[in-house]
C-alpha cells in the first residue's frame, strides 16, 4: 500500500533570490495551494491563519464541512490519535474532534465561524469582531473564492523557484 505524508512547515528558513526575501515556510504553503486539493488548501490555510483569526462566513460553513469530510474519507486528516503509555503500557485513542467540528459547520449558516467563537461574551463584542476582520483581514476569510487564490506573502512556488526564469519570477511576484 502505498502512504502519502503531507508535511507543512509553518515556519521556515529565509532566503534571498533575485534581491527579494522569502520563506521557505511561505514557500511551501504556496506550493500547496498551486497544486493541492481542496482538503489540502484548507488544512494549510487552517495551520498558518488559525490562530490568526480565519474566519469562514456562514454561507461557507457547508462548503468546509464538505471540504473537511473529504479529507478524513481520504486519509488527510486524522479522525483519532493512537499511543501507547510506556513501551508496555495499554493503547489509548483519543478523537481529534472533527465530529464537533463538522457538527458545528453544518448547525446552520447565518454566522460566520472562526477561532475565537465560544471566547466572546457579548454580542456585541461578536459583531464588532467581525467587522474589524472583515474590514482589516478579508485576506483571513477562507471561502470557496480565496481557497487557492489567497496565497501566503508574495505568490511564490517551489516550481517557481526552479525554474530557468526564477529570477523574472520572483522580481515579478514582488512587483507592487
Amino acid at each position: 500500500m502505498q502512504t502519502l505524508q503531507v508535511r507543512m512547515r509553518l515556519s521556515g528558513l529565509d532566503l534571498e533570490v533575485a534581491g527579494v526575501r522569502l520563506n521557505t515556510g511561505n514557500v511551501d504553503l504556496n506550493t500547496t495551494l498551486a497544486v493541492g486539493n481542496d482538503p489540502m488548501r484548507l488544512a494549510a490555510k487552517i495551520a498558518a491563519w488559525g490562530s490568526q483569526h480565519a474566519f469562514i462566513e456562514g454561507s461557507d460553513r457547508a462548503w468546509a464541512a464538505d471540504i473537511i469530510e473529504q479529507g478524513l474519507a481520504a486519509g488527510l486528516y486524522r479522525k483519532q490519535l493512537t499511543s501507547r503509555v510506556g513501551p508496555d503500557g495499554p493503547e489509548r485513542t483519543v478523537e481529534l474532534g472533527w465530529k464537533d467540528v463538522l457538527a458545528l459547520l453544518r448547525e446552520r449558516d447565518d454566522e460566520p465561524v472562526w477561532d475565537g467563537w465560544y471566547e466572546l461574551p457579548a454580542a456585541e463584542k461578536w459583531t464588532r469582531a467581525m467587522a474589524g476582520l472583515r474590514e482589516r483581514r478579508a485576506w483571513a476569510r477562507l471561502g470557496p473564492d480565496t481557497l487557492a487564490e489567497v496565497t501566503f506573502h508574495l505568490p511564490v512556488t517551489v516550481y517557481d523557484l526552479l525554474a530557468d526564469d526564477r529570477e523574472e519570477r520572483i522580481r515579478r511576484a514582488a512587483a507592487p
